[in-house]
Parts: C-alpha cells; structure tokens; sequence
C-alpha cells in the first residue's frame, strides 16, 4: 500500500515540476526543500515521503496537496488566456467607438449599432469572468463544513514549515520526556456522528445530532502527573432538530424498561427522513483533560462556550423551538454527564497509529435523572487519530510487558 502511495507521489510530483533527479535532489530544477515548502511540510517529512517510510495518512495529505497545486497551475493557465481575451475584446471596442463615421447614406446606422456592439462585448466580459469564478471556485462549502474544518486553534497547531510561530505541540527534543502522553499528541476526531433526544423542552420531538469534532490534543507540561495527561481542546458542530408530529421518544424510539435505544431509533437518518426538519447548527468548544494509564483514559471536560449557526427562525417559530433556551439551559445541563471510563488498547503508545481509537460509554441526564423514568438517556463517543505530531518510535513501553 505505502509502496504504491509512494510511487503515486513521485508520479504526480513529476507531472508538475518534472523528472525526479535522486542524486541532486530534485524534481525538474525545483530542490526537495522548496518542494516541502509548497506542500506545507517539513524538510524531514517530505524526506520520509520520498524514502517510503512515512504512513498512508502522510502519503495521502501529500497527494491531495500535490493534486491542489496541479489544478491551481492549470486554472492560471485558464485565467491568463480568458484574462487576455477579455483585454483583446475590450481593446476592439475602444479602437471601434474611436473611429469617425463617413457622412454617407450608411452612417446613421453604424452610428446606432456602435451601442448595441458594447453591450455585446460586456456581457461576452460578464460571461467570461464568470467562467473564470467558477473554474477557480471550489465546490459550494456548507454551513457545517466550514464550521467542521475551521478549528479555532488550527493556526497555532497546524503552521506550515514556512510559517515562524511556536507550535501548541512538544518540540522533538521533549517528546521522550513526556512518554506516552507525546504519542496521543495531534489531530483527533469525532469517530462517527451520534444522536441524542432533548428533553426538558414544553413538547417532545426535539433532537440534537453529534456531526464532528475536531480535536488538537497536546501533552500537559505542567501537571504533577509528567507524561499521562493530554489537554484536548474540542471544537464541535451540533445539529439541533424537531420532530414535525411532536411524538415521545418513548416507545418508538427508546424502552423505559431496558432503558435503551430501539433500532428504529438506531437506524434513524433525520436527513432522509421527512417527519424531521433542521432548525439550528450549533457550534461548541470544550477544554478537556485526558488521563492516560495503561489500561483505561480518563476524560474530565468542560464546555468553553457554544452558539448557534444557520437558525431557521420560521421553523423554530412553526414548531415552538426557543433555540437559546435549548443552548443555554438544555443542552448546558448535558455537561451533568457521567461517562466510564476508556479502555486503552495501546498500553504500548508505539501502537498508535493514523485510524487508531478509544470509545467513552456515557450516561446523560436532565438535573439529577428527572426524565420521568428514573434513569438517563445512554451514548457513545469515540475519537479516532487523524495525524500524530511524533509518529516515529518513543522510549517507553507497556509496563505490563
């Protein structure tokens, strides 16, 4: 897999800046190192991309910034020979205006057709800028993607080689230092979407959906605890909905008895499904601590503020939905949450790897359980590893081996 991604790599970068030169390290005329600066990497990371010892998230970023600067070239190309047409176009219709007609028979409708032959060629201008807008224009970008990848801290995590800022995460020379927290150090995120009811609302019916969390976890330098604690700061999209019928969640969807959820509930896609509506976005950032032993991970969170995007106000005004009331008193009180604790399958750290995860089991409540079954509504949050900041091998190990 690594040896194909790799080849892929060489493949694309010589379509760009030409045959790779081994011996002199290059591609084309362009060095190794202007090429890690294109991509945003370090020099060590694009060194490990062209020895084939980087990992497959490595090589598949690598690619995907690689495929962005080919296209970015060609829409140059686009715009410099629609820039230059558009010039040429204008350039006719000032040399045209500028030419005195001859007083004869057939003046009087040159003269009249002058107009009419510049509204042509700026409306041919508006439609060829207009190609150029839309071949230079990535897709459409919805609410909740931009929300999704915007983390408010990306820029003090996620600089790229040429950029001169202090990065959040350990320097190389602390990583063996702070074991095994270092390893869990990066890019984590929401493993897949989870949904919740709403209780504590005039009527039933309302629901709130987990989209995505994006995650930067960096080791804590200043706890008692060296190398076992991780702070997470965890920037949430959440999608708030209304059931249109106002049915209880009970017994479609969730059994008092066994106090879980039926598969009707499990197997429920608002977005398919028409008695459900959107009414709210809603954007959220916790700080959270991460206690690392080696069997289990402790999680202890608290939110550092929430707001809703995108509200449908006619909606929420139809269906009686007071949004700030859910944000600020509702959805506040899902903090009372008590989760167990993780399972941590990498005793040893050096397991850890791009797609590696841990699931907390958690229990929320409304003041105390007062959800009118005496017991809490149950869910699942897993984080998954999207980047390592260290990924190479660090010195400690599982005590139990």
């Amino acid at each position: 897999m690594e040896v194909d991604l790799k080849e892929k790599l060489i493949a694309k970068l010589e379509e760009h800046y030409g045959s790779f030169e081994i011996l002199v390290s290059k591609f084309g005329t362009t060095s190794f190192g202007q090429i890690a600066n294109d991509l945003c990497i370090s020099p060590s990371l694009f060194s490990k991309l062209i020895a084939g010892t980087a990992t497959e998230g490595m090589y598949l970023r690598a690619l995907e910034n690689v495929d962005r600067l080919i296209k970015s070239r060609q829409l140059e190309h686009i715009n410099s020979e629609l820039s230059q047409k558009v010039e040429d176009l204008q350039n006719q219709a000032i040399n045209s205006a500028q030419i005195t007609p001859k007083i004869d028979s057939t003046s009087t409708v040159r003269i009249k057709k002058q107009p009419y032959l510049l509204i042509a060629l700026t409306c041919l201008i508006v439609v060829l800028v207009g190609i150029i807008s839309s071949l230079i224009q990535e897709e459409p970008v919805t609410v909740e993607q931009k929300l999704t990848y915007t983390h408010p801290l990306s820029k003090f995590f996620d600089g790229g080689v040429d950029k001169v800022f202090d990065s959040g995460y350990l320097s190389p020379e602390e990583i063996q230092y702070y074991c095994p927290s270092s390893a869990y150090e990066g890019k984590w995120k929401l493993h897949k979407p989870y949904k919740l009811p709403l209780p504590g609302s005039s009527k039933p019916g309302v629901y709130m959906v987990a989209k995505s969390a994006d995650i930067r976890m960096k080791t804590s330098r200043s706890d008692n605890q060296q190398g076992n604690v991780l702070l997470g700061y965890e920037h949430l999209i959440h999608e708030i909905w209304v059931d249109k019928e106002r049915r209880s969640i009970s017994p479609e969807f969730f059994n008092e008895d066994t106090k879980s959820y039926t598969s009707e509930f499990e197997n429920l896609n608002f977005d398919d499904n028409d008695r459900f509506v959107k009414v709210a976005t809603m954007e959220s950032f916790f700080i959270d601590r991460f206690f690392i032993y080696p069997d289990s991970i402790v999680r202890k969170g608290e939110p550092a503020g929430r707001l809703a995007q995108d509200i449908n106000h006619e909606l929420a005004k139809k269906y009686q939905i007071d949004v700030k009331f859910l944000i600020r008193d509702v959805v506040s009180n899902l903090t009372k949450t008590r989760c167990n604790q993780a399972v941590n399958p990498f005793c040893n750290p050096n397991d850890l790897h791009t797609g590696s995860t841990f699931s907390f089991e958690c229990l929320y409540s409304i003041n105390l359980e007062n959800l009118g079954f005496g017991g809490g509504y149950p869910y699942t949050k897993t984080y998954e590893l999207v980047e390592q900041n260290y990924a190479d091998k660090i010195s400690c190990s599982c005590p139990n081996d």
